[in-house]
């Protein structure tokens, strides 16, 4: 196997394997083995650490302008803040229900229980 590091000066080898070790909990001669694994590319590394999978022939393809995305990405921020407002106003009805049909019970059996 022909690594990179022969094509790369000491120093900034040692920049790179820097990095990585700061950016995982690899040891230097760990981050230096996986640095000549990944052909001497520190994305490639981190990647791999953190598990990222691989994207090979898929495109970000954009589908409008910018301007589109921006809105695009308000209305899906409104959208669930809406979602999680109704949710939690029905969850405030059905328990003031509850509690309203707690006390109509309690001075029910306050009403019907001898003194």
């Amino acid at each position: 196997m022909e690594y990179i590091k022969d094509n790369v000066s000491t120093e900034e080898w040692n920049n790179k394997v820097a990095i990585i070790c700061r950016q995982t909990i690899y040891t230097e001669d760990e981050a230096s083995t996986q640095l000549q694994m990944c052909n001497g590319s520190i994305e490639e590394v981190i990647n791999s650490y953190v598990e990222v999978p691989e994207n090979k022939g898929v495109e970000n393809v954009v589908t409008g302008s910018v301007n589109q995305e921006i809105f695009k990405q308000i209305r899906l921020v409104m959208d669930n803040a809406s979602r999680s407002y109704r949710e939690s106003k029905g969850l405030e009805e059905i328990e003031l229900r509850r509690q309203e049909e707690q006390m109509k019970n309690d001075s029910i059996n306050q009403k019907t229980s001898p003194p």
